[in-house]
């Protein structure tokens, strides 16, 4: 039985509420790759905390908080309980059939998203091409700019 079909009604429900709970949490982990790619994790949570741990190719490894508020957090983290997120294979990687084309160097995404007791992971390496390789990448992202991550990276 896939997870998602598991955890479908309690991210139904995160996704269509106007307010998310606020022990709704996802974390993004990006890993390495050939071209010094930044190394973190971050977690935004529904009361609108973030947490960042930098380890390579980061301005400061370590930890670093902030709080982006409520609101925010909730337009962050609502895409995660979207279909698009909540029905992803749970591993989008060469020699899977969701990846498509694989380019030469990319780097390994683990999002987990947590509401309440139901929690879906996902793990997609970037050099998949296929089109739910670019929606869960841009997911990625928009959760990076709600973090504000890239304040915290190395030459950028």
């Amino acid at each position: 039985m896939r997870l998602a079909r598991l955890l479908s009604p309690a991210l139904l429900v995160a996704a269509a509420s106007p307010a998310l709970a606020l022990d709704a949490k996802v974390t993004l982990t990006r890993g390495a790759c050939e071209a010094r790619c930044p190394v973190y994790a971050v977690s935004v949570a529904g009361d609108g905390a973030v947490a960042f741990e930098g380890r390579h190719f980061v301005r400061k490894a370590g930890r670093a908080t902030r709080r982006i508020g409520a609101a925010k957090a909730a337009a962050a983290l609502r895409p995660f309980g979207e279909a698009a997120f909540r029905d992803a294979p749970e591993v989008i990687a060469p020699g899977e059939a969701s990846c498509g084309e694989a380019k030469a160097d990319g780097q390994r995404i683990e999002i987990e998203a947590a509401f309440g007791t139901s929690v879906k992971r996902v793990t997609l390496d970037t050099r998949c091409t296929s089109e739910t390789a670019r929606r869960i990448a841009d997911l990625a992202r928009g959760l990076d700019e709600a973090a504000a991550t890239k304040a915290l990276l190395r030459g950028r």
